[in-house]
């Protein structure tokens, strides 16, 4: 099976996504893109409403079956708010918070809790 890494990097830009392109990942601007052709899709945003509105435009451009695994810290009603967008469209949702600071990446000993539909 082959893999495609898509890096979609709205705040860093081309910039931050120079390491992960020299290594065969694609770079992207846009959301519509990134997730268009995958099967699946991670994102890391910063709080509800940003994993709310990503979920919205996500789903629009999907494949049927694509799961979508979101990286954020975030409320179970948002989660559950989540989850209904990407049912409505046919793909789905997967929380799969990630715990740790920085110090504690680096020697990969972060905690993920996960929850799906």
């Amino acid at each position: 099976m082959e893999a495609k890494l898509i890096i979609l990097n709205y705040q860093g830009g081309p910039e931050k996504q120079k390491p992960a392109v020299a290594l065969g990942a694609k770079s992207s601007s846009c959301i519509a893109e990134a997730v268009s052709d995958a099967d699946a899709v991670m994102s890391c945003v910063l709080d509800d409403d940003a994993v709310l509105s990503i979920c919205a435009e996500m789903s629009q451009h999907m494949k049927a079956d694509t799961a979508h695994i979101s990286l954020a810290t975030i409320k179970p009603e948002t989660a559950k708010k989540a989850a209904n967008i990407h049912q409505q469209h046919g793909s789905h949702y997967v929380s799969a918070v990630v715990l740790g600071i920085p110090a504690v990446a680096e020697k990969g000993e972060l905690t993920s809790f996960y929850d799906c539909e």
